[in-house]
């Protein structure tokens, strides 16, 4: 059984695939950060 550790840690990696995974697109226009980014 998962802890609440694992489960928060478990969404946070797909939060940041996803905002990576966006970031990556756009790196040609712009290096910063998403505005929803950590």
């Amino acid at each position: 059984m998962v802890g609440a550790a694992g489960i928060m840690g478990f969404y946070g990696w797909l939060l940041w695939r996803r905002l990576t995974g966006r970031d990556k697109r756009h790196r040609g226009r712009s290096n910063e950060t998403p505005p929803d980014g950590p």
